[in-house]
């Protein structure tokens, strides 16, 4: 399979889920609908090939992949996050 490295809004999209715990809760937190939050996820894992979370009884749990990568710095570092985003993230 082809991958392709995931958008910034991708990541920050998944990082919040995985903060948060929920799309709806991020969706909430970043202003935008619910499915807007699905269909960015669903985008991230197909340009990275990686399945980030397994869809469960309507609830999003992280796969190990995920809680292990939780927003690599070396798989994401070609998305626009570099040093100095990830001392950013490192922060928050």
């Amino acid at each position: 399979m082809s991958t392709t490295t995931p958008s910034a809004r991708q990541i920050e999209i998944f990082r919040m889920v995985m903060r948060l715990g929920s799309a709806k809760r991020a969706a909430a937190a970043l202003h935008i609908s619910q499915p807007a939050v699905t269909q960015l996820l669903v985008q991230f894992e197909t340009r990275s090939g990686l399945k980030l979370f397994d869809r469960l009884k309507g609830r999003l749990v992280p796969t190990p992949e995920a809680r292990a990568d939780g927003g690599s710095r070396t798989r994401l570092r070609g998305a626009g996050h570099g040093p100095a985003q990830d001392r950013h993230a490192a922060l928050a």
